[in-house]
């Protein structure tokens, strides 16, 4: 028998929830909506502006025959003067970066740029069309976050757009943007060099499908074909940047546009820092018996590493048993093709969707 008080108890104790969330800023406009909260067994989480910060800045680029630049910390992520620039002779698949020297020496990246015509190429390819400006001591970006990022890596080079693309006698003059799609994964940016007259194509995006479009890639100061081999070992140096929980792009190159060949010029890797209070959250949640999940469209050993460092995926994973490990991360290309039957024989639903 059900207490006629039952109602009257269940609708206080809503409202006095609901008054708690209102003082964490959580507006619930339907009591009915707690419930459904009351009885969620799984959250899935996006990272970008979730998990993390959505304050990007670059950590790592690597130029064939040329090393791998490393950015030193940093607490005003606009500012191109902030953050040692490090030089690493080593590919990244090749290095130990838990080393106290594994990040190399010292640069001063004005002076190497000027005499490196390999990283003037390279730097050159990081054009797009976000910008990067001081105004009264403090600097501002504009633009998409990643964008910002990697105008603020190449104004550490002295190739800032604002100052070589405007004023009054412009070096650079921009023809045509190709925004970033979805579905080829990559955006291209077409300038005008002033001077010669020759029109540069700059792309970059995801690595498999930039690679995709180059037959050739600048090693030192040669041209050379691109072989299987070498497209292994670039794939090897985007995961040994994707384990520090970096989102890595590879950047190409043209100046006959009228061909869809690019030429390769290297990688680069940018950090979105977690957001403080992200452990704690998922802590919380697992200890209220929800499973937290990430779903994001990142590379899946960048998404492993995030998802270790907010506590989603467990430090001691090889004390999981085999046929849940298996389980626990999943390639978003195959996370759509399981069957309903097949899911609920799933021991675990996966934890990383990337």
């Amino acid at each position: 028998m059900i207490a006629a008080s039952l109602i009257v108890v269940l609708t206080i104790t809503m409202a006095a929830g609901t008054k708690r969330m209102v003082q964490r800023n959580v507006i619930v406009r339907n009591l009915r909506s707690l419930e459904a909260l009351g009885g969620v067994t799984n959250i899935c989480s996006d990272k970008t502006g979730t998990l993390a910060q959505g304050i990007i800045i670059v950590r790592k680029a690597w130029i064939p025959a040329r090393g791998t630049f490393s950015v030193g910390a940093t607490s005003e992520p606009f500012n191109p003067t902030q953050g040692q620039l490090d030089l690493q002779d080593a590919q990244p698949k090749d290095i130990d970066f838990q080393l106290s020297d594994a990040e190399g020496t010292p640069i001063n990246p004005e002076k190497v740029v000027a005499r490196d015509p390999t990283l003037q190429e390279y730097v050159a390819s990081l054009a797009n069309l976000a910008t990067v400006h001081q105004v009264q001591g403090e600097w501002h970006g504009r633009g998409d976050p990643t964008e910002i990022a990697i105008q603020v890596f190449a104004s550490r080079f002295n190739w800032n757009r604002l100052r070589l693309a405007t004023g009054e006698k412009p070096q650079w003059h921009e023809v045509a943007e190709f925004s970033f799609n979805s579905d080829v994964k990559k955006m291209s940016v077409i300038f005008e060099h002033d001077q010669s007259q020759k029109q540069w194509d700059f792309t970059k995006g995801a690595v498999e499908r930039v690679l995709s479009s180059c037959p050739r890639y600048a090693v030192g100061d040669e041209i050379k074909h691109l072989t299987p081999d070498v497209k292994q070992a670039i794939l090897r140096n985007m995961e040994a940047s994707a384990r520090l929980g970096l989102r890595v792009l590879a950047l190409g190159s043209r100046t006959d546009i009228r061909h869809a060949d690019l030429v390769f010029r290297g990688l680069i890797g940018l950090y979105d820092p977690t957001r403080p209070e992200s452990a704690p959250s998922v802590r919380q949640r697992h200890e209220a018996g929800v499973s937290v999940h990430t779903l994001t469209g990142d590379h899946l050993e960048t998404a492993r590493a995030i998802a270790l460092e907010v506590g989603i995926l467990s430090t001691k994973m090889s004390q999981i048993p085999v046929d849940i490990a298996k389980t626990i991360e999943m390639a978003a290309l195959n996370f759509g093709k399981p069957s309903d039957d097949e899911i609920y024989q799933l021991p675990l639903l996966p934890l990383v969707v990337a």
